[in-house]
């Protein structure tokens, strides 16, 4: 025999309503959080009309979406991490050249006597001039000795 929880738990339709007036308002970045998702999903659940429940092909289709929403999140710290371990490379591979002749892509050559790191990317002091890393084209074997 089936029996009726306590309602009183349960959010009513007007925070439903808030929560997804909410979602509505963040809708400029045209994505829902996972968490916004889930309470979204949850309130769909509890609100739902007993006797016209969602169909399992809607649920699945959800959970369907809940659960790209979070690989798509999982993916994009990963991604960060690897971005982060990048350019924690590009900082030791610009350390390695100080005291090594390079030439820049718009063929100037020198010896790089330091490096600079900042928003805008890493910089190597070439002739009293910040080069960007992304500007070296050659490096020449050896270091020079002062």
């Amino acid at each position: 025999m089936n029996t009726i929880q306590d309602l009183s738990s349960l959010p009513s339709l007007e925070q439903l309503k808030q929560v997804s007036e909410q979602v509505e308002k963040k809708g400029e970045r045209s994505t829902v959080s996972k968490d916004e998702f889930l309470t979204l999903l949850i309130a769909q659940l509890k609100n739902q009309d007993p006797l016209n429940p969602l169909k399992d092909t809607e649920f699945l289709s959800q959970l369907a979406t809940f659960t790209t929403l979070e690989q798509i999140t999982n993916m994009g710290d990963m991604v960060s991490e690897m971005m982060a371990t990048q350019k924690y490379l590009n900082s030791a591979i610009a350390a390695g050249l100080i005291g090594r002749v390079v030439t820049t892509s718009a063929g100037e050559e020198g010896v790089v006597t330091g490096v600079a790191m900042s928003d805008q990317g890493i910089f190597l002091d070439v002739n009293g001039d910040a080069i960007p890393l992304s500007d070296v084209r050659v490096i020449q074997g050896g270091s020079v000795q002062a």
